[in-house]
């Protein structure tokens, strides 16, 4: 091959022993069939005029190179087909005295590098101590050993492979006697084997006209103009900016350090906010950095807030202002940001909204009459951070499974949640310090989820879902505010001092917590209550009147010969105590003949039943009687039995008419499966049910239908009868 032969030549010429020559041509044979990505057989008269020498030399695709240079601490000798100098330092390494190669990897290329293979010559054996080194550490450590005639020298370590920046490279020698200009040192031929492999673009988003691109070309500096590119979509390039993006209409994206990227451009450096700045959009792409510099710097953000990488707040006291006077502005990225400083400013009626959880490490102000909506994620507060400006006006909204998170110890910490109304809730814990998690939802259900069915009960509608991070160990004092508003208040609640608790679910139902104080301050209603030490949901409840029980069925069915079957259902029950089942041959005079303890508390279907063993010619009438564990009670009934009569199916209402509850009594010879129907005037039916109908006496319960005023027809199908049906007026 050429270069073998060339290098016979030299190596011939120059009288070089034939046992050196071997020697090296058997180690540059092995190590030859590598790839070879930059090379120089170095031929001609004098390359050495010439710095840096690049004639001759041959490189790979995926690269640029420097060519073969010399420090100034050296003199170029001339000298034929080969890199000569003079002027070596007699008995140390001199700093400028080398011979240097710098490799760049093309734009989105990287280097493995394997080895480097030279062939070299010195006119005096005193110039006899050779360095090889890197820019990887500054040129500080030697690579390898290195030879005044030449040597293949490793490059496999992993501080060379993945290569993506340039990197320089620097023969140095000196020798043991003194300075010489006349004797010299030479690089005859050389070659660095590897592998160069292309990359994936880092892919940036969209960008606009006028967008900036950070590359940290010069410094780490935002203020500095040339570490940034700015987007033509004319042409469709990024070219280097004249100033540094400070405006409300500039979009600022902030890449990784890589070479390697959709528009080609090099980002050398992470980027440091060095000044207070003010910008549309910002966007921190995946493993891109920002990190604040210094105290008293702040961020204005008029638009939204995308972070994909670090945001380094660096503990300084600077913040991150989101302050658009217009539209909705959005946190988001798929890194969770944490704030030093976040304050959200500016009067709009559009709201700051949270697409990704973050934390705040020192405070969060409202300023303004902004709100800042959580969705499903959670704003954390860390250590002792602090919450200013937080008012009817302006506060987090927990529209989603999302919470506000604060450590809670001695002294009150507020949580200024709401949704619809300001509801914030203040807890001091004189137990163990823990992080509680906070977010009111404005309904209250009987399971104590806020989701689904409002309750019947007297309450204000809203449920406070208050957890701990560690169970246990906390004694709460909680206040819970709400505003005194009607839509607030239902189902007949009123502020009523003396008879208003915190009410509890315990996992199963509501309990009376109690309280120790309260306020009807102009929208600022609150309860307190101290030593409270299990946590989940809260609400505000009348203890006038505690939540019913609520029947679902209630029926006497004939239970062929032995006897009259008293059933009934529940679907929720609070504070029952017994239920007393009552009979009566007359519809009259009733009596006693069964006490049925009751569940107590329950948001489960329980189904009760008593049996009457006395067996009575005729209409036999039954009723119960729900008693609370206060005494207070509710009747249902009467339904009544015929088991020695029936032989076809009656249907009756009552009240009738009426105006809210009533009930449908039907006596069924059989048990069958009975659909209820109400239908109008018009024939057109505007309610149905289906029940299941047991032979004997059955009573039904209709309430809450929402039916207009006017003239109806109960209408009663099974497979006993044709279809049977009762007028009944509704007022």
């Amino acid at each position: 091959m050429y270069f073998n032969e060339k290098l016979n030549f030299k190596f011939f010429s120059k009288a070089f022993n034939f046992s050196l020559f071997f020697s090296f041509c058997v180690s540059f044979s092995a190590l030859y069939a590598q790839t070879t990505i930059f090379s120089n057989a170095i031929t001609g008269s004098n390359p050495n005029t010439s710095n840096p020498y690049i004639s001759g030399q041959v490189v790979s695709t995926g690269i640029t190179v420097s060519g073969i240079g010399m420090g100034s601490g050296i003199t170029p000798t001339n000298a034929n087909d080969r890199y000569n100098a003079s002027g070596w330092n007699s008995n140390s390494l001199g700093s400028s005295d080398y011979f240097e190669w710098t490799i760049t990897p093309s734009n989105c290329f990287e280097i493995d590098f394997n080895s480097f293979i030279y062939s070299s010559q010195v006119s005096n054996s005193e110039i006899n101590r050779f360095r090889f080194r890197s820019s990887i550490d500054n040129f500080t450590n030697d690579i390898g050993t290195s030879t005044a005639t030449g040597t293949t020298i490793s490059l496999t370590d992993p501080a060379y492979q993945n290569i993506t920046t340039p990197i320089t490279f620097r023969m140095y020698a000196f020798g043991s006697g003194t300075v010489n200009s006349g004797r010299t040192f030479s690089i005859n031929d050389f070659q660095f084997t590897g592998t160069i492999s292309s990359g994936t673009p880092q892919s940036f988003p969209s960008l606009t006209n006028g967008d900036y691109v950070w590359t940290g070309s010069t410094s780490q500096n935002w203020t500095t103009d040339a570490n940034w590119s700015v987007y033509n979509s004319t042409n469709g390039s990024l070219t280097v900016a004249t100033a540094d993006p400070d405006g409300s209409n500039l979009n600022v994206i902030i890449p990784p350090i890589s070479t390697c990227n959709t528009y080609g451009v090099a980002v050398v450096r992470n980027c440091l906010l060095n000044n207070d700045r003010t910008v549309k959009n910002i966007t921190i792409l995946s493993n891109g950095q920002l990190t604040v510099d210094q105290d008293g710097d702040s961020l204005s953000v008029f638009a939204n807030w995308t972070n994909n990488g670090v945001f380094n707040h660096n503990n300084r006291n600077a913040k991150v202002d989101f302050k658009h006077t217009g539209n909705i502005q959005t946190i988001g990225g798929t890194s969770q940001t944490q704030f030093y400083n976040l304050e959200i400013s500016n009067n709009n009626s559009n709201n700051v909204v949270l697409n990704q959880s973050v934390s705040v490490a020192n405070n969060f102000k409202f300023d303004g009459n902004r709100k800042f909506e959580l969705g499903n994620n959670s704003l954390t507060f860390l250590g002792n951070s602090n919450i200013s400006g937080a008012n009817n006006s302006r506060y987090f909204v927990t529209n989603g499974n999302g919470t506000v998170n604060r450590v809670v110890s001695n002294g009150n910490v507020i949580f200024p949640v709401g949704i619809s109304l300001y509801n914030p809730c203040t807890l001091s814990n004189s137990g163990t310090s823990d992080v509680f998690s906070v977010r009111v939802i404005d309904n209250v259900t009987q399971d104590g989820s806020g989701i689904g069915s409002t309750t019947p009960a007297k309450c204000v509608k809203r449920t406070w879902m208050i957890s701990e991070a560690t169970t246990g160990g906390s004694n709460v004092t909680m206040k819970l505010q709400w505003n005194g508003n009607n839509s607030e208040h239902i189902n007949g609640f009123v502020y009523n001092p003396g008879f208003m608790y915190i009410a509890h679910h315990n996992g199963s139902v509501w309990e009376d917590k109690g309280f120790n104080g309260q306020s009807n301050a102009a929208n600022a209603h609150f309860l307190t209550q101290a030593n409270i030490t299990s946590f989940s949901p809260f609400s505000i409840a009348d203890a006038s009147t505690p939540l019913p029980v609520e029947l679902t069925s209630f029926t006497a069915s004939c239970q062929d010969g032995k006897g009259v079957n008293v059933a009934w259902s529940t679907a929720s029950e609070h504070n029952s105590s017994y239920f007393d089942v009552l009979k009566s041959e007359d519809g009259h005079n009733w009596r006693s003949i069964s006490i049925v303890s009751a569940a107590g508390n329950s948001v489960n279907h329980i189904d009760y039943s008593a049996v009457d063993a006395e067996k009575m010619n005729g209409t036999v009438y039954y009723k119960l009687m729900q008693y609370d564990i206060d005494g207070k009670s509710k009747e249902y009934g009467p339904v009544s039995s015929n088991c020695n009569y029936i032989d076809e199916m009656l249907v009756k209402t009552y009240p009738n008419p009426s105006s809210q509850e009533f009930y449908v009594e039907i006596i069924a010879p059989e048990s069958t499966t009975t659909v209820i129907a109400i239908v109008d005037a018009h024939g057109k039916s505007v309610y149905s049910r289906i029940v299941d109908t047991d032979k004997g006496t059955n009573l039904y319960t209709f309430e809450d239908l929402n039916i207009l005023p006017g003239m109806y027809y109960i209408q009663i199908s099974n497979d006993l009868t044709t279809p049977n049906v009762v007028k009944h007026s509704f007022r």
